[in-house]
């Protein structure tokens, strides 16, 4: 797979165009890939809590709509990372990973990464 960051631009529909802070791509053949954007749905999608953005009100639901299977929210001010599995848990977080838990996934095999690793 391949990994873009940088806010990358996530257009999943006309009315459903979301910045993201990383996708994951298993197979870059099955959406449309530019400098900017990604038409199509990202294996896995992170998304890092600004000021601007505290919380992920009302992402879930637009990724659920749209078929997003893994969502990680990076919460800067708790140091917590929760997992979220839209397309079948909806907008409620199926984990929450602290600083001293490792965090994995279901969408890319063999990773992990302890949590603190992340903030420090």
């Amino acid at each position: 797979g391949d990994l873009y960051y940088d806010p990358f631009l996530l257009y999943l529909s006309e009315e459903d165009i979301l910045q993201a802070d990383l996708l994951w791509i298993l197979d870059p053949q099955e959406g449309t890939i530019t400098s900017d954007f990604l038409q199509g749905l990202p294996a896995l999608l992170v998304d890092i809590s600004t000021p601007e953005t505290p919380s992920p009100d009302g992402r879930m639901e637009i990724y659920a709509r749209h078929g997003i299977s893994e969502v990680w929210w990076v919460n800067m001010e708790k140091r917590t990372i929760s997992r979220y599995q839209p397309k079948t848990s909806g907008s409620t977080p199926t984990d929450c990973f602290q600083d001293s838990e490792t965090l994995t996934s279901e969408q890319v095999p063999g990773f992990s990464l302890p949590v603190s690793d992340i903030f420090a």
